[in-house]
């Protein structure tokens, strides 16, 4: 049966751990009891997948006109499973451990998705034949977006540090996670989010991405956390790789699907980029920048400061030196009408006719010829310049995830985001108050006077209708309705 990969359709982060695996692109993969989205994560790195459902999803069906093909085989009963296959992902699906393992090849693997329903014990699946048994940690429990395995308390510490959720409930969970290892209590129902069950006692298939660095670079991994990412299309997997005996660590990117490829080499021209600038100091350094691995492009970059280190939600000196450096670095007048987000906003107003009447409207207005003549300041952008991508460690500002960077970028634009992105998340900042300590901000930076309420107006309001256009959030619908017909600022007092 012919599937589409999907691209952005269902979640696939579920598998994101697939990257720590050696096997070969031609791998036979059996996924019993799984979701619609793990078999598409699957499909994107392996060419033969059979999958059979169980009641749950009996009715999710994959397609997407707008990707590449690829054969994925849907069981029906269990009789029509042809061992032997080299991966068996299991999920709901209930079964004899001895089957599983007699359905697997000579050096198989099985992997037990406790997140996804699996109920198998170590003990039965030692009972079943399996010699080799590593358990990796899922967090969170029900949708897991950090994988880790679980040698000691500080592999566990680097995993619950690797990444900094936005929402304030997620840091303090991750927080007392972390002062719970640090006592050493084995108690997380997490830490058995994954067991990864060998037929043999040496592990031939473990390594993955991690042993395509070793090639290339010669730096050993001794241990890793893999972070899915979102869920969007651009998404990309990274991993956090480390050697304690020589206590070096790098950060490697990989993207699976055409999008992810595109934020990919987005970031990667970037921080070349960037290398070259003031701000070179404040950013990872590209390691290794065109690396392969089963035909999925990644990226190696050195890791900045550690993760748990202070996350500041307050705008400070340090974070408007860092966007005056940035904006410095290419800053010139373009066109509104030749910005790449006017392009972004024009591709996706097209892929609609049901849009809000705020946004066919506001659209509508800036059609017009004199603005989209109109110049407006542009420079080298961060595009995602939220606290979660920015860190703190000896009073120093480093700022990582540059796959929204780009030349051209709306001067006002990292600024605006840093409070915009806060809303839903900081529960002291309401709608109105992204404009006012914008507003404030602005003024500090002796930047209003520099462009004029005008045209400030018109980057605003283009900047919060690409980004409705492009994500649907509805607080840029909400910041959208603030602005007067008259094209008066939202704050007062201006």
């Amino acid at each position: 049966m012919v599937f589409s990969r999907n691209e952005g359709g269902v979640d696939e982060r579920g598998v994101s751990w697939k990257v720590c695996l050696d096997l070969p692109v031609d791998g036979r993969i059996l996924a019993l009891g799984v979701t619609a989205g793990d078999v598409l994560g699957l499909a994107r790195t392996w060419t033969r997948v059979d999958w059979l459902r169980d009641n749950e999803n009996e009715n999710i069906g994959l397609s997407s006109p707008d990707a590449m093909a690829v054969c994925v085989r849907t069981l029906t009963h269990i009789h029509q499973i042809a061992a032997p296959y080299d991966l068996i992902v299991l999920g709901t699906w209930k079964g004899n451990p001895v089957f599983l393992h007699d359905c697997l090849g000579e050096d198989g693997l099985l992997a037990c998705m406790n997140f996804r329903g699996c109920d198998l014990k170590v003990k039965q699946l030692k009972r079943a034949g399996f010699a080799t048994i590593h358990t990796i940690a899922a967090v969170p429990t029900r949708q897991p977006r950090l994988f880790f395995p679980q040698q000691n308390n500080g592999q566990k510490q680097r995993g619950l540090s690797f990444h900094v959720p936005g929402r304030w409930w997620l840091r303090w969970l991750l927080r007392g996670l972390r002062w719970i290892v640090g006592l050493g209590w084995p108690v997380f129902p997490g830490w058995r989010g994954l067991y990864l069950a060998h037929k043999k006692k040496e592990c031939h298939s473990m390594g993955g991405v991690a042993h395509a660095i070793e090639k290339k670079l010669g730096w050993v991994t001794q241990g890793w956390v893999v972070y899915a990412g979102s869920d969007l299309p651009r998404r990309k997997v990274t991993l956090l790789a480390f050697n304690q005996e020589t206590n070096r660590e790098w950060v490697i990117k990989l993207a699976d699907s055409p999008s992810g490829q595109g934020a990919l080499q987005q970031e990667t021209q970037a921080l070349e980029t960037l290398a070259r600038s003031s701000v070179s100091g404040h950013v990872p350094t590209l390691i290794l920048p065109n690396g392969s691995w089963m035909g999925h492009a990644f990226m190696v970059q050195s890791m900045l400061a550690r993760s748990y280190s202070s996350q500041s939600t307050t705008w400070t000196p340090a974070h408007r030196e860092f966007l005056q450096k940035l904006k410095y670095m290419d800053i010139h007048l373009r066109p509104m009408g030749q910005t790449s987000c006017w392009q972004r906003v024009v591709r996706g107003f097209q892929t609609s006719t049901t849009w809000p009447d705020a946004v066919r409207k506001t659209y509508s207005c800036l059609t017009q010829d004199d603005l989209l003549r109109q110049e407006i300041p542009c420079c080298r952008s961060h595009g995602d310049f939220a606290p979660w991508n920015i860190r703190w460690e000896d009073g120093k500002l480093f700022v990582i995830d540059w796959e929204e960077s780009e030349p051209d970028g709306l001067m006002i634009g990292d600024l605006f985001y840093f409070f915009y992105c806060q809303l839903g998340r900081n529960p002291r900042i309401r709608p109105m108050d992204v404009f006012l300590y914008f507003n404030h901000s602005m003024a500090v930076m002796d930047q209003k006077k520099e462009i004029g309420t005008q045209i400030l107006v018109l980057m605003l309001r283009l900047w919060l209708l690409e980004r409705f256009i492009r994500s649907g959030e509805i607080q840029a619908m909400q910041l959208l309705d603030f602005f007067a017909p008259d094209g008066s600022p939202p704050w007062k007092n201006d």
